[in-house]
Parts: structure tokens; sequence; C-alpha cells
């Protein structure tokens, strides 16, 4: 690629009779040039590069990542265009078309371009064809709902990254599967693996639980049956660690085979005798969790071609211990929307206190009701906004504790109204006793606001000095931080006033995950 050769971009009288027309929208050539302001319908364009030698060699190069992306995938976008052809690394000119009629008129226009040129209407110029990308194929049978988890977020950012790059994707999931691909507006590639989106009722009961792997199971059988549609060519990728995901990616023919881990499931003691928050009573969930993932470690450290990719950078020890190579596993981190914070200007401050997340145990959500009546007591006038579908879980607990009058429910809400509302508080408050990652903390940095969460194993890889910590799980410890935070932050006493959070969102932001990713397909 390095040549050190200038390409041109030659507008020419390209109509529907032309042997060099190459069926590139003019939308798309104006996106990649935009001072070609005269181009119309029916126009086109012809790659051409100088100087002479090897102009043929360059430009057919130049005709691989250009003809093929509108005429063969319509639908990417205008801007997948433009980085398909600065993949090249070459520079580009714009030629336009009143002052370029012919080729004759090009300076670097070889003998055998012009002879070209002559070739009467009737005979087609083909382009020349571009060596086709591996298909990448993503198994993705564990969304059954209606419903977007974390998980998910990040398999929307990966698979993005695959097709901005070029690649033909196809999803092995359901009809919940469908739905998410329309939502978030994913090529609807699909192989489906069950019949319906299936009722379920309380997934978190024990009986949710058990119709809960009926139902993965159904869509697990229905991927083993469909395996042949996946080639040998193809990169094939796991986006959990769950059997319905791992065990067809290990059966399937694809040379190339990818893992993702976005968490370690608890021990069998941690289960046993729940030494770990998200540790449900009944421990049927937790207990599955860590057999499927003991089953998928294990078996895939024998798959030849298989690289992990894992979420946290402390997993990497984790996998180290399972006997893995370093050189299977990769770094591919979440993300936080750095533009979508920064998109959103800074804001008045309503709120003392910010929470958002699901109403679970292990989310300390009696440790946040518990801060919120301290700070009632303490600081009568506080105000408190908790951010999302958590109304109908934590309305009534919260008019119990008489803080009605200074607790707002927003709702759910979009991304662009979460970063105001948070930008709209002074301390972000996460008394979770068990968390992968973090990502609403993450949020919370990205808008510029105070966090006090409990240290928890996950949060000083990530965050650093950007958290204030309270050991855990003192939840009288975690109060008074709090409160002392909301008192500095009233006084305008930020400790973030003089930290420069810039390398860590670059390192946070889910474009430098996607291009951790990409980097493992080329």
């Amino acid at each position: 690629m390095g040549l050190g050769l200038r390409l041109n971009l030659v507008v020419v009288d390209c109509r529907p009779c032309n042997p060099l027309s190459f069926n590139v929208s003019c939308t798309e050539l104006q996106q990649v040039a935009p001072s070609c302001t005269e181009l119309r319908p029916g126009g086109g364009a012809l790659l051409g590069v100088r100087p002479s030698p090897g102009a043929e060699n360059v430009m057919r190069l130049a005709v691989k990542y250009l003809a093929p992306t509108s005429r063969s995938l319509p639908w990417l976008k205008a801007a997948t265009v433009r980085r398909r052809i600065l993949a090249t690394g070459f520079a580009f000119d714009c030629w336009p078309l009143p002052q370029v009629s012919s080729l004759s008129q090009f300076p670097c226009v070889t003998a055998s371009f012009k002879q070209i040129e002559r070739m009467p209407p009737d005979k087609t110029l083909e382009a020349p064809a571009a060596a086709p990308r591996p298909r990448v194929v993503f198994f993705v049978n564990g969304i059954y709902t209606k419903h977007i988890a974390g998980s998910d977020i990040y398999l929307t950012h990966m698979a993005r990254a695959v097709v901005d790059a070029g690649f033909p994707v196809q999803f092995f999931g359901g009809h919940a599967l469908r739905w998410f691909l329309d939502r978030q507006q994913l090529p609807p590639h699909q192989t489906l693996t069950d019949k319906k989106i299936a009722a379920l009722g309380d997934a978190g009961s024990m009986g949710g639980q058990l119709k809960l792997l009926v139902d993965n199971t159904r869509r697990f059988f229905g991927s083993l049956r469909r395996l042949k549609e996946v080639g040998r060519q193809s990169i094939a990728v796991a986006i959990s660690d769950f059997w319905w995901d791992t065990v067809p990616l290990i059966l399937c023919g694809a040379q190339r085979k990818i893992l993702y881990l976005g968490m370690t499931a608890p021990t069998f003691g941690e289960v046993v005798f729940r030494k770990r928050a998200d540790v449900p009573p009944s421990r049927f969930g937790s207990l599955h969790f860590w057999f499927s993932q003991q089953l998928s470690l294990r078996w895939f450290r024998f798959c030849h071609g298989g690289t992990v990719i894992y979420g946290h950078p402390e997993i990497k020890d984790y996998l180290l211990r399972f006997g893995y190579q370093e050189s299977q596993l990769v770094y591919v981190g979440n993300g936080i929307d750095v533009s979508a914070a920064r998109s959103v200007p800074d804001q008045p401050k309503q709120f003392d206190v910010a929470w958002t997340g699901r109403v679970h145990p292990q989310k300390g959500i009696d440790d946040l009701l518990a801060t919120l009546k301290w700070l009632k007591e303490k600081l009568p006038d506080f105000r408190a906004i908790i951010i999302g579908k958590s109304k109908d879980a934590l309305e009534k607990p919260v008019q119990e504790l008489g803080l009605a009058a200074n607790v707002t429910f927003s709702g759910l809400v979009s991304e662009e109204e979460k970063f105001r509302l948070l930008k709209a508080s002074r301390v972000f408050i996460m008394p979770s006793h068990y968390e992968s990652w973090g990502l609403v903390v993450g949020e919370a940095v990205a808008a510029g606001i105070a966090v006090v969460a409990y240290r928890l194993q996950c949060y000083p890889p990530l965050f650093g000095d950007f958290v204030q910590y309270a050991k855990p799980f003192d939840r009288e410890e975690f109060k008074r931080m709090v409160e002392s935070e909301v008192q500095h932050q009233r006084a305008g006493n930020n400790y973030l006033a003089n930290m420069n959070p810039a390398p860590l969102l670059s390192a946070l932001s889910w474009q430098t995950s996607q291009r951790a990713f990409r980097r493992l397909f080329m």
C-alpha cells in the first residue's frame, strides 16, 4: 500500500451506455470528494493514478475498493465508502466534470487506457472483482426478549466495527435477535434458530429460569441444525461464554474462532455459600453460569485457531489460570459513548445525587435507600434523580421513607437525556456490591461529575482516582462519604477540577474497542 503514489479522482461523462460506468452513486462520490459539485444522476467516476508506470495495477486496486461497495453492498453508508478508499493509503484529488470530459485529458493515461476509451458502447468494461472478505458469523442465542442488556450493547458496537470495515456478517439467533438487529439498524442477515419469542413470565424466578433454559436449548439445537451454513473461510464469534453460543462456535467449520468473555463466573464455593453478591438465594442461575463458563473455557482452549477476547483487564489472569497462552488472548474492552457525553453541554445543577441501574440485590439497593434517607436527615433540601425504569420497584419504598419530595424518577430516557441529567447532578452514587465492569460509573466520569462507590475489584484498573472509594461494604462510611462529597460540590470544591479525563475517556471509548476488534480481522 505505501507506494507513495497519488490517486486522482477523475469525473467523466459516464452515461449508462458508456463502457466506463462503475455504478457508483453520485451521493457517495460527493462524500468522498466534496468539491465534485457538478455530479448528477447518471454520472459516475473512474479512478486513475499518477505517475506511471504501474498505473493499470494501482487503478485496479482503487476500483477494487470503490466500485464493489455501492454495487454489491448497497446498504453500506457513504461514510463506509470513504473509509474503505482511505484504507488504500493514497490521497485523492478531484477533477470537476467541466474540466474532464474524456480520458485523453487526464495527464497520466497510458496507451492501454486510451484503447479502452475507444471501445464501442456495446462492449462493457467489467471492474476487476474485489477479493471477497471472509464472512463474520455471530452466535447470539442468548437474546430472548425485547430488552437490551450490557452484552447486547457490546454486540452492537463490535458488529458495526466489522460492517464498517466491509466484512459481510451473519447472525445465528432467535426472533428476539431479529427485533434487536432491526432496532440497532444492523444488517438483517440472520439464520433463525427458534420459531417465536417465548413467553417466560418472571425470568428471575425458579420457574422462569427453567423456562429460559429450555428456550435457550431450543435455539442451541436450532444452531446445530444449520451449522453447515458456516463456511471454512468464515470467522465465527460467540458473543457470550454460555454453552448455547460456545458449543456451536467450537463445532462449526470456520477456521478462525473468537469467544468473548465479559465477566468471570462465581466459583463453585461462592455459589454454594453465596459469597458473591450476584448469587441469588435459589443459586440455580449462578450454578448454571459457573458450569457453562467452565465447560466453554476448558473446551475452547483446545480449539484450533481460537482467540478469546476479554472485556476487563483483570480477566487476563483468570484466563491464564485455565492454561491459555498469551498469544490466544486479546483485550477488547467494554466502552463508553464518549461522543454522546460530549454532545451535551454543561448543565446547571438541579440534583445533589444521581443513580441509575437495574433493581437487583447486587446493585446495593438497600444501601441506596439508606443513603437517601441519611441525606434527608443531614440535608433536608437535598434533591436526587433516579434515571431509568426503576419507578415501579422503588417508588413505594421511597414514599415509605418520606423521600417523595426529594427524589425524582426520570423513567426511560434517551442517551442524550441521560447525560443531560447526569451533568445536572453533583454526585453519582454507586452502592453496588458486585460489578463486572461498571458502565454507568464510566458514563458518570464521561459526564464530568464526582463518583462515590464501594472499592470493588473492577473499578481501580479502569477508573483510577476519578472515583472516590468507600470500604466495601461499610454502609455507614459510604453514607458519610456521599454527604461529604455533596457538601464539597455545593461549595464549589470539585476534586475533578485539576484532573484531565481525556486519556482515560479515549482509552475507554467504544471507538478504541472497535479498533481493537477490527485488528483481529486484518
